[in-house]
């Protein structure tokens, strides 16, 4: 799938999740960082507790099981309902990408939309 086509889908699932346009230009840059965009992205090799990270925004299997449903999160639509849990909880700092890359997310723009 071409990446602008993936980056937009991604863009406007953020909007239908609540997030608000500059917000959601800076949630694909992060998506971008955590996972390369893939929704089926698992890390299970990197935190030292022996959990995994999922999907989209690789959200902590651990720390968010009692608000997101592990088996659901590597579907993208809703790993972003629960990235949204998490950015209301924590803001755009819950994201190691983002702390890395913040630079960059902070000035990104999803080529293609008017938002």
């Amino acid at each position: 799938m071409n990446t602008i086509l993936l980056t937009i889908q991604v863009f406007q699932y953020l909007l239908d999740a609540g997030f608000a346009p500059p917000t959601a230009h800076t949630m694909t840059c992060i998506a971008y960082y955590e996972s390369s965009l893939n929704p089926s992205a698992v890390n299970s090799t990197l935190n030292k507790d022996g959990s995994a990270d999922w999907g989209l925004f690789q959200i902590n299997e651990k720390v968010w099981s009692s608000q997101c449903d592990v088996d659901k999160l590597l579907d993208p639509v809703y790993n972003i309902k629960c990235a949204k849990i998490v950015y209301d909880a924590q803001g755009l700092d819950a994201w190691v990408a983002y702390k890395k890359h913040k630079e960059t997310c902070d000035n990104y723009k999803v080529e293609g939309v008017f938002q």
